[in-house]
This record gives C-alpha cells, sequence and structure tokens, in this order.
C-alpha cells in the first residue's frame, strides 16, 4: 500500500510550533506515513527568518510588548485583511512549490497565518487541517478553506463557533506534547538525579527555551530566602541569563540550562513558575503540576493565562512580590494544590498526537473515497 504523504507546515518562532511538528512527525511515522517539515519562514529567507525570530524576542521587552499587544488586539477586532495579503505576496510561489513538489496527501498546519489556506484553491483535492498550538484563537488561525480544526479546550471551540464553523470540522484534542512526556518515571531516583532533597518541596522555574522571563534575578532573591524551598532555574539558550545568576551564589537554586529530558524536571516540580506559551501549557496539563503565570505578554499569552485562570487551573504572577506570595500559599495550601492539580486534569484529553494522527488519517481517507466517487 502506497505510503501518505504528510506535509507539515511550520514555524520555528520560539520553539513550540517546530517542537509540536516533530512531535507529529513522530506520530504520523509510527502509522506507517512519509513526512515533510516545511518551516516556511526559514525556508523564504534564512536571513528574513532571524529578523522575524529577534523580533518575536523582543516582544518580551517591556515597552516593544505593549506595541505588539496593541496590533495584535487591533488586527483581532478588525480582522484586517493586510496581514494575509503581506503573507500571500511573500510566500504564495515557496508555499505553491513545495505543495507541487512534495505532492502531499494532507497539510497539517502548526502556524496561526493563513497563507496556505489562502492558496488552497490551487489545490484543492488535499485536504487541509489547523492544528491550534495556543489555549485561545486568535483569528489568523480562521478560514474557510480550513478542513478541520484540532483545538485545546472547550474554550477554543466556543470562540471558534463564533464564526460559525460546524461541529463537524471541530475536534477538541489538546496541544501534542513530547513523547517523552508520557514515560512513567521514579520521582525519587530523579530527585537523587538531580541532587535535590526528597523532603523538601521543589519550585520549578522555567525562563524559556531563551530565557525571556523577566525579573528573575529579583524573584530569586526573594524565593532562595523561603524556608525549606528548593528550587530549579532553568535558563534555557540564554547563556548570558545563567552567568548573571550564577554570580549570585543562591543558597537554595539549582541553575541549570537547556535541558533535554525537561519531562523529568517536571516530574520532580511541586509547582512551577513560566510564562504562558501554548507549548509550556500543554505540558503542564499533562503533568498537572500547580503552576504560577508570570506577567503575561499582551496577546495569546494574555489569552492562555485567562483561561486557565477562568478555569482555576493556575495563577497570575505580576510581579516578584506576587510570585513569592503565591509560591508561599502554594506550598501550605494543600487544598489550593489539589484543586489546581483537579482542574489541570479537566483540561487534559488525553495523548493529542495520537488523537490528531488517528482522526486526521480517518478523515483523509474519507475525502479520498468522496473524492473518488464525485469523479
Amino acid at each position: 500500500m502506497k505510503k501518505k504523504r504528510i506535509l507539515i507546515m511550520t514555524c520555528s518562532h520560539g520553539s513550540g510550533h517546530k517542537m509540536i511538528a516533530q512531535t507529529l512527525k513522530d506520530k504520523y511515522e509510527e502509522y506507517g506515513c512519509e513526512v515533510l517539515i516545511f518551516d516556511i519562514f526559514n525556508e523564504y529567507n534564512r536571513f528574513f527568518n532571524l529578523i522575524m525570530e529577534k523580533l518575536y524576542l523582543l516582544s518580551y521587552k517591556s515597552i516593544l510588548d505593549k506595541i505588539y499587544g496593541y496590533l495584535y488586539y487591533s488586527f483581532e477586532e478588525s480582522n484586517s485583511p493586510l496581514f494575509d495579503k503581506l503573507f500571500y505576496g511573500i510566500f504564495k510561489d515557496i508555499v505553491l512549490n513545495i505543495i507541487h513538489g512534495f505532492n502531499p496527501d494532507l497539510i497539517v498546519n502548526t502556524y496561526n497565518h493563513r497563507t496556505v489556506a489562502i492558496n488552497k484553491d490551487f489545490f484543492p483535492n488535499i485536504p487541509l487541517v489547523n492544528i491550534v498550538t495556543e489555549f485561545t484563537l486568535p483569528h489568523f488561525w480562521i478560514h474557510d478553506n480550513i478542513d478541520r480544526y484540532y483545538l485545546a479546550s472547550n474554550d477554543t471551540k466556543k470562540e471558534l463557533k463564533k464564526f460559525n464553523v460546524p461541529d463537524e470540522k471541530i475536534l477538541i484534542s489538546g496541544i501534542p506534547v513530547r513523547k517523552n512526556f508520557f514515560k512513567k518515571l521514579n520521582k525519587d531516583l530523579l530527585k537523587e538525579k538531580y541532587h535535590m532533597d526528597k523532603d523538601k518541596p521543589i519550585l520549578v522555574i522555567f525562563a524559556g527555551t531563551f530565557g525571556v522571563l523577566k525579573d528573575l534575578t529579583k524573584i530569586c532573591n526573594l524565593i532562595d530566602n523561603i524556608p525549606d524551598l528548593q528550587t530549579i532555574v532553568i535558563c534555557g539558550l540564554n547563556k548570558k541569563l545563567f552567568k548573571k545568576l550564577e554570580k549570585k551564589n543562591y543558597k537554595n537554586i539549582k541553575l541549570m540550562r537547556y535541558v533535554n529530558d525537561i519531562q523529568e524536571i517536571y516530574e520532580i516540580g511541586d509547582l512551577m513558575l513560566t510564562k504562558p506559551g501554548g507549548t509550556v501549557l500543554s505540558e503542564i496539563v499533562q503533568k498537572h503540576i500547580p503552576s504560577i503565570l508570570y506577567n503575561p505578554t499582551p496577546g495569546q499569552e494574555k489569552e492562555n493565562a485567562q483561561v486557565f485562570v477562568n478555569n482555576g487551573a493556575a495563577i497570575v504572577a505580576y510581579n516578584p512580590e506576587d510570585v513569592n506570595f503565591f509560591v508561599k500559599r502554594l506550598i501550605n495550601d494543600n487544598n489550593l494544590r489539589d484543586q489546581i492539580d483537579r482542574n489541570l486534569k479537566k483540561l487534559n484529553f488525553g495523548d493529542s498526537s495520537k488523537i490528531i494522527v488517528e482522526d486526521s488519517l480517518n478523515f483523509l481517507t474519507n475525502w479520498q473515497t468522496n473524492l473518488k466517487q464525485e469523479n
């Protein structure tokens, strides 16, 4: 039998989109498919992609995050076609070239611009599905040419229904997480591995792949003095941040750079402090670790955080003093931790990659069957 060819469209800004794309690739290949991941921005022009990456990181700065937020909500309110026209002009040829060259049976979109959807008139017989990688629903995910949506939560579905998208196009699947998050791990052995005290609670601070969490020095200064708390700070790829914190010689804080087996850190953590990106939130849901979401950037982060607050699945803090207060509260309030744990489990729909791959392949089979009957 001929292998199904799956083209996954993604983007390397941040790290989440591409990580999700790779997770899906691995799962599709388990089901016997031939898979190609295509990073649209990077394949168009690596220098252009680098500029976009830098702009993405700069959006976390105190002044630029307000500008980013203004632009985000302005375009959300107006649903302006400006970016559609811009991206269409830039990426039309490269999108059509890869589609015609690879000749996929199914196109899977893990990034929220509509270039691929707008071009669908050129490949009407290839179904296009969107995997929304946020717990909110920016309007750029939505287009009439999308044949199926995979969503993170009921909240996302309610947003999508406002655009009169029929139920048969929607499946709540959750957001894919790496397969290592499903491994059974021994918490005590992992604490030994990372030289942590088995009898003290562990706070994990995830500064993000590029170490963009603000006020980290002030936060560490405060929490290092909380009695009977040990903390792991993951600095990611930000070497400057790691060296800066290393000079402080904290007594109860363990600093780490980028961690490949990050699921092990989730396993030993009793609570977490992080930015509310879609990928890290999906990992929090999988490991149901009570979390404090720090000073969300206006836009997707702010909306993601609001979904978790509305569901009683996380706490939001806006300054180091808030973090200090909520960390102490979570350590001492078993009922609050249990409540957050229960609410996180309600957001967990299982192995999202498996759900998406199985459903999309069934959808593809039905699509191709109907196409043959029509012809």
